[in-house]
């Protein structure tokens, strides 16, 4: 994987870019969070300005998500361990043979090498839902769910349990 500067805006388009990190090979962004991992597999999150200072979360890791409230990374061992609150809370082990994953709110969303997409809703300790299976890629956005399946792309609304709409077929990319 190739690395590079990180560099991002903040307030109007007008704004400067602010260079924030280099040696970047994956970012995630939050209203007041960066994640990234740099070339070594470190992860590192910094809160608040574009000026305050990293904190060193996370060694071998492989990528990483944040939101306001959770930090989540997917080991070199493919293990996805999330925390919530402070940036320096323990990790929780959430489960192992992860692909990728995606944090959404309140949802944790993590797609395992059998092509298996598990989320789970509320506490991190709350139980996976097997939501789809044959998945290749997927996202999450609000209350939603999208996922490719068999090149096709469907989509659920609400709550884990609702029923997948199909939205088009010969998809290779989906975006929610």
């Amino acid at each position: 994987m190739s690395s590079g500067w990180l560099a991002i805006k903040e307030g109007s388009l007008n704004e400067n870019w602010v260079r924030v990190a280099d040696n970047v090979t994956q970012f995630s962004l939050s209203s007041s969070r960066i994640g990234i991992i740099k070339g070594g597999g470190n992860a590192f999150v910094k809160e608040g300005s574009l000026s305050a200072l990293w904190t060193l979360v996370y060694n071998n890791a492989n990528s990483i998500s944040v939101t306001d409230n959770r930090i989540a990374v997917i080991d070199t061992s493919n293990n996805l361990f999330a925390k919530e609150g402070s940036i320096n809370n323990l990790w929780t082990l959430l489960i192992n043979n992860t692909k990728t994953a995606i944090l959404d709110g309140d949802r944790v969303g993590a797609l395992s090498y059998g092509d298996v997409l598990y989320v789970k809703e509320g506490s991190l300790h709350t139980a996976w839902v097997n939501v789809a299976t044959a998945v290749t890629s997927f996202d999450m956005s609000k209350s939603r769910i999208g996922v490719i399946s068999n090149g096709m792309a469907a989509v659920k609304e609400g709550q884990l349990g609702s029923l997948w709409t199909t939205i088009a077929d010969s998809v290779s990319d989906l975006s929610l």
